[in-house]
C-alpha cells in the first residue's frame, strides 16, 4: 500500500525530481539483480568485485588452461628463439642527425637576428617632422 502511495505522489512530483527518483529505483534494482548471481561464485560481468585470492586463482586457471591447449595442439604459440631486437643505430644517428639540423636551425635564426639590427630604418621615413618643431 505504501508503494502505490509512493508511486502517486512522484506523479505529482516535476520532472527532473521524478526522472532522479526512477533512476534511483532502477539503480537499487540493479544492484538486487547483480547481487542474486554472485552466489554461484563466478561473476562475468568483470572483476569489479573480486578478491584478490579469486583474481589469482582464475589467472591460475587460465594458465593451465593455456598450457593444456599449447600440449592438444590447438595454439600454436610464436617461436621462442626470436628475442626482440636490440632498437638498430639509425635511431640513434637519426637523433645526431635531428640535433644537428636543429642546431644549424638555431644559429641560422641568430644570425638573422643580428643582422636585422644593423639594417636600421632611414631618417627619411620619419614623416610628420612638423609636429615637433618649434614655431
Amino acid at each position: 500500500m505504501k508503494e502505490k502511495r509512493k508511486r502517486e505522489r512522484e506523479k505529482d512530483l516535476p520532472c527532473k525530481k521524478r526522472r532522479k527518483l526512477q533512476a534511483a529505483r532502477e539503480m537499487l534494482e540493479d544492484e538486487d539483480l547483480a547481487e542474486k548471481p554472485e552466489g554461484s561464485r563466478k561473476n562475468k560481468k568483470g572483476n569489479t568485485g573480486l578478491s584478490l585470492v579469486d583474481l589469482g586463482y582464475r589467472r591460475v586457471k587460465a594458465a593451465e588452461a593455456v598450457k593444456k591447449a599449447l600440449d592438444a595442439g590447438k595454439i600454436v604459440q610464436k617461436k621462442a628463439g626470436k628475442k626482440s631486437k636490440p632498437p638498430p643505430e639509425r635511431t640513434q644517428s637519426r637523433r645526431e642527425e635531428m640535433r644537428n639540423l636543429f642546431q644549424r636551425d638555431m644559429s641560422e635564426r641568430k644570425q638573422k637576428r643580428n643582422s636585422g639590427t644593423r639594417n636600421r630604418k632611414s631618417k627619411n621615413s620619419f614623416k610628420r617632422k612638423s609636429r615637433y618643431k618649434p614655431r
